[in-house]
């Protein structure tokens, strides 16, 4: 994984801040640079950094992956993380690629598809160390967007 210079502070804010404090890091640019690929290797990263600091009772890292639709998650978050495991990164899917296990059990990413305020209540009672928002703004008549009651959810815990 060669990302760039954002996506590699990104990356690295992300795997080595504090561990037991709520932040909310986020990463912005254009459409193909990277950053579905630098979230991952950013929540892989630090779920191998729980491990090492003798956090490893709190693994698998549960994250809640949000799109604005299901079907845009599978065109493009879902592809991307495809590419990676083509690459040779551990990405096993399961449950009709609802849920993507990542390494030895390191992470366990969780798919949303939000496509309106009402699916808001598929995070209702989910309890996960991360909350990860796919292209939180609509963007080119392509997608709609997040609804702003996804980040007041409450479904992040500490790690």
């Amino acid at each position: 994984y060669a990302p760039s210079p954002t996506a590699e502070e990104f990356v690295h804010a992300c795997a080595a801040g504090p561990l037991l404090e709520m932040r909310v890091i986020v990463l912005m640019g254009s459409r193909g640079e990277g950053k579905t690929v630098a979230g991952l290797f950013a929540l892989y990263l630090l779920a191998q950094r729980l491990d090492q600091e003798g956090l490893g009772a709190r693994l698998p890292l549960r994250v809640a992956v949000v799109r604005d639709t299901w079907k845009n998650l599978e065109r493009t978050t879902i592809t991307s993380l495809k590419k990676q495991a083509a690459k040779g990164l551990p990405i096993r899917f399961t449950d009709g690629h609802e849920q993507a296990i990542v390494g030895d059990n390191y992470l366990h990413l969780y798919f949303f598809g939000v496509d309106t305020r009402a699916d808001v209540d598929k995070l209702q009672g989910f309890e996960c160390g991360a909350l990860w928002l796919e292209e939180v703004a609509p963007g080119a008549e392509l997608d709609v967007g997040i609804p702003a009651e996804t980040v007041g959810t409450r479904t992040v815990r500490n790690v």
